[in-house]
């Protein structure tokens, strides 16, 4: 059984999606045995059409220790530019995973999953342009 907050996290989550969610198409991918061989499409897992919010790349320069916690000002800090998509993990039948491949239907443009930060019934996908 969920909890009232759960509840709630999942209903806002729709709402999210139903207002600033585009399509996108999720190819599963697999590099089989060989962990040097090219992705190919895992059959294992089949591709499916999902909705997910799109984030632009933006990059974080010059962060300070009053603004992000364990960056000193006067020290190289990360700087990320990887454009993202959150998506409901309800949405999948099978967890996502990094080399996956998700492609825009808005600008056809195909990203590979280079991170998955998982929340709470969500997960941010940062993603690495493909093609």
């Amino acid at each position: 059984m969920s909890s009232p907050f759960e509840a709630a996290f999942a209903a806002a989550a729709v709402t999210c999606d139903a207002v600033m969610a585009e399509l996108f198409h999720y190819r599963p991918m697999t590099r089989g045995h060989d962990v040097n061989g090219r992705p190919a499409p895992d059959t294992a897992r089949a591709a499916t059409t999902i909705l997910a919010i799109y984030g632009e790349p933006s990059a974080r320069l010059g962060s300070g220790p009053v603004r992000t916690v364990g960056v000193d000002a006067d020290r190289a800090a990360h700087a990320n530019n990887r454009p993202f998509i959150s998506i409901r993990l309800d949405q999948l039948p099978y967890a996502p995973a990094d080399g996956d491949h998700a492609i825009r239907d808005k600008t056809g443009v195909t990203y590979r999953v280079a991170e998955i930060l998982p929340g709470f019934g969500v997960a941010r996908l940062d993603l690495n342009r493909v093609g």
